[in-house]
């Protein structure tokens, strides 16, 4: 087989979000145009966020009562486990055909067994503390986990950029299937940041929504001074990647490109998304091509950085090859490392036909009407991190 006539192939999807658990649930509470984002209770403080759906969260019961040890993790760990079960069965990969990279990312991995450690650390003065503490809140057991239960042959990645780990991921498994090191890749992010500690924080630098009306986060608003702000959500997405020969109508990874900036802020991200341009062009020249169909933005929803974004958009597309804009965070909130993964997920659907949700508020800017044959997901995160991947169908 010619080298030069392989394709990263994108042939397995898995996911539990606010969204469901199944593709077909994704896909319908997806495009219903209805924002999964409600008020919820953590610790007797109410906030708005996008937890599990019911049927996410009985999935991921169920999974954690499979066998004893299953109970002892976090839910990032158990979430990632459930979405690479769903991209393992739709590719079939058996253990002797190895090697396998497993890649799933988590910007702050097991959070909620990581607090509740640490409040029996200090609640006992040090006096009383599981030995499974350490080995079930290190950020490697998430990729480690998926390895074990899978039973595959091949080498765990664990990984954090925080809200740019789902595109790091993927740029990752091009990166080890290019070099030979592996045959197949299951890449992906996995998040369960809906805890009191992480939420405090997000209110600590202000960017927390306030809003109580029925859309607390809109992305790209005409009037960002009103109400807009980041909402947190959890879930999880793996994709299956191979390199082989692609035929027609299959999904490939086109491109990729990743870069960071310099950090001049809480949230570092500069005024033009310097980062973002950087990451979005190199995406564009290894796909060899100049132009998209549509950007599914990182868009957050806080003001600052959803303007920075649409500058860096401006900067790299201008006027003449402006692509459609697209945001889910409005729905699902904002899944921190898995971010990237379910948004991909969201490409996904577009370039197998599923019409683009238009936002249900006045916005920055007006969505096209095209044909989309060409995606690029954008992803940006606190340390100045930024990566874009680029899919299409053939």
């Amino acid at each position: 087989m010619n080298a030069n006539n392989k394709r990263i192939v994108l042939k397995g999807i898995g996911s539990i979000s606010s969204l469901g658990c199944t593709s077909e649930e994704e896909r319908e509470n997806l495009t219903s145009g209805e924002t999964r984002i409600r008020t919820i209770e953590i610790e007797g403080r109410e906030c708005k966020a996008a937890p599990l759906s019911p049927s996410g969260e009985t999935a991921l019961a169920r999974l954690a009562a499979e066998q004893p040890r299953y109970a002892d993790l976090d839910r990032s760990v158990l979430m990632a486990i459930y979405s690479a079960r769903q991209a393992l069965q739709q590719v079939g990969w058996r253990k002797e055909e190895c090697p396998v990279l497993v890649n799933i990312g988590s910007s702050r991995g097991s959070t909620g067994l990581f607090e509740h450690y640490h409040r029996m650390h200090v609640e006992s003065r040090g006096s009383k503390m599981s030995p499974l503490a350490s080995p079930t809140t290190t950020l490697g057991n998430v990729a480690s986990w998926v390895l074990q239960d899978l039973k595959l042959c091949g080498q765990p990645l664990s990984h954090s950029v925080t809200c740019s780990t789902g595109i790091q991921a993927i740029a990752n498994g091009v990166a080890w299937l290019r070099s030979g090191m592996v045959w197949r890749a299951l890449v992906g992010g996995s998040e369960a940041p809906l805890t009191s500690f992480t939420i405090s924080q997000m209110r600590a630098l202000k960017v927390y929504a306030t809003e109580s009306g029925p859309l607390p986060c809109r992305p790209c608003a005409a009037d960002p001074a009103q109400g807009t702000g980041m909402v947190l959500g959890e879930g999880a997405a793996v994709h299956a990647l191979e390199l082989k020969e692609a035929g027609q109508g299959e999904i490939i990874v086109e491109g990729v490109g990743l870069s960071s900036e310099t950090i001049d802020s809480p949230t570092s991200i500069s005024e033009r998304g310097d980062a973002l341009q950087t990451a979005m062009r190199a995406a564009l020249e290894m796909a060899g091509s100049a132009s998209v169909d549509a950007v599914l933005m990182h868009a957050p929803g806080t003001p600052f950085g959803d303007t920075a974004e649409l500058a860096a958009i401006e900067e790299v597309f201008g006027e003449d090859r402006r692509p459609m804009l697209i945001s889910n965070k409005w729905i699902i909130g904002h899944t921190f490392g898995a971010a990237g993964s379910l948004a991909l997920n969201y490409a996904i659907l577009l370039l197998n036909g599923t019409r683009p949700v238009e936002f249900p508020y006045r916005t920055k800017f007006s969505n096209l009407s095209r044909p989309i044959k060409r995606v690029m997901v954008n992803a940006a995160g606190f340390g100045g991190n930024a990566g874009s991947a680029i899919i299409a169908r053939l």
